[in-house]
C-alpha cells in the first residue's frame, strides 16, 4: 500500500537502518542528512510530498519528492526501499495521480530492483557517474572576469543554456533560493556559465558550459573555482562520468577527491498517461 504522510518523524529508524546500504541507500547524501533536512522543510514547502510503502503491515519504503504541478515535473529527493513490488506499486500510484509528468531520479547502479521497474516503464538511464567531494584545498587562481548573473547578460545566458534539461536558464534565474549562477566573460561577452545549488550543507554544480569558441582557455576551471570560493564554508560535491578522465583530473586539481563506492546513475522517466 502506498500512502502520503505529513510527518517523517515515525520513519527515523528506517532511515538509519538503510544508511549504510551500498545498494539501496541514497547515493547523493546520507539518509540522516536527508531525514533532518526534509523533516524541517516538509511542513513549510507545499511542493514536497512524502509517500510510505507498506507490505503486510510493515514499512518497506519511504520516498520524498518535489512535485511541481504547473510544470508537470517531479524530482525524487530521496528514494529508500529494498522491495521491488513496492517500487512497482509506487510508480503505478504516481502514474494514476500524476499522469504525463516527467520524473528524475538519482540512484545507485546496483539497485537492480528499481532499475528493472524503471526499465520496464521505458525510462532512460544516463552513464554511470563517480561522486567527488571538495576537500577545501584549492590552489590560488586568477578569477577575473567571473561575475554573478545579472540582467545585463540574462538574455545571452538563457540563449546559451542547455535546453534538454528541466532546469533551463529561465527556470534557474527564477529560483535564486535554489541556485547561484556565475558567468565567464571574454572581451565583454558571455563565454560560459555555471549553475550551482545554494542553501545546502553540501551543494553541487548542476550545469557548466563554455561556448565552443572559448574552450581550452581556463574558463570552466575559473567558474568552478569561484563557485567553490563563494560556497565556503559549505561543502561541495559533483558527479562526473566514470570514464571522463580529463574532467576527473581537472576536479582533482581543484581539490576534489573521489568517493569510492558512491557511484550513481541518473534516470529520466515520463509517467504513463494511463495505468
Amino acid at each position: 500500500m502506498i500512502r502520503r504522510v505529513a510527518d517523517l518523524s515515525p520513519y527515523r529508524s528506517f532511515y538509519e537502518s538503510i544508511s549504510g546500504d551500498a545498494v539501496f541507500s541514497d547515493p547523493m547524501r546520507s539518509p540522516p542528512e536527508v531525514f533532518e533536512r526534509e523533516s524541517a522543510r516538509l511542513s513549510s514547502d507545499p511542493e514536497r510530498r512524502v509517500f510510505a510503502a507498506e507490505r503486510d503491515g510493515e514499512l518497506c519504503g519511504v520516498f520524498v519528492l518535489m512535485i511541481l504541478r504547473e510544470d508537470h515535473y517531479m524530482e525524487f529527493l530521496s528514494c529508500l526501499c529494498r522491495d521491488e513490488a513496492a517500487y512497482e506499486e509506487l510508480f503505478a500510484f504516481l502514474s494514476r495521480e500524476y499522469p504525463g509528468y516527467d520524473a528524475d531520479l538519482i540512484i545507485r547502479p546496483g539497485n537492480l530492483p528499481l532499475r528493472r521497474v524503471l526499465s520496464a516503464r521505458g525510462a532512460v538511464t544516463e552513464p554511470e557517474q563517480q561522486r567527488m567531494v571538495y576537500t577545501h584545498r584549492m590552489p590560488a587562481l586568477d578569477m577575473k572576469n567571473i561575475v554573478l548573473l545579472s540582467g545585463e547578460f540574462m538574455d545571452a545566458y538563457c540563449a546559451m543554456h542547455s535546453r534538454d534539461v528541466y532546469w533551463t536558464g529561465e527556470r534557474v534565474a527564477l529560483a535564486p533560493d535554489r541556485f547561484r549562477t556565475l558567468l565567464a566573460l571574454e572581451d565583454g561577452e558571455l563565454a560560459g556559465y555555471i549553475d550551482v545549488t545554494v542553501g545546502l550543507d553540501e551543494n553541487e554544480p548542476v550545469d557548466l558550459l563554455v561556448r565552443p569558441g572559448s574552450r581550452r582557455r581556463g574558463h570552466g576551471r575559473r567558474l568552478l573555482a569561484r563557485a567553490l570560493e563563494l560556497n565556503e564554508p559549505n561543502g561541495m560535491m559533483l558527479l562526473v562520468d566514470v570514464d571522463n578522465y580529463a574532467a576527473i583530473r581537472l576536479y582533482e586539481s581543484l581539490g576534489f577527491e573521489k568517493q569510492e563506492g558512491q557511484n550513481s546513475v541518473t534516470v529520466h522517466l515520463k509517467l504513463r498517461e494511463k495505468e
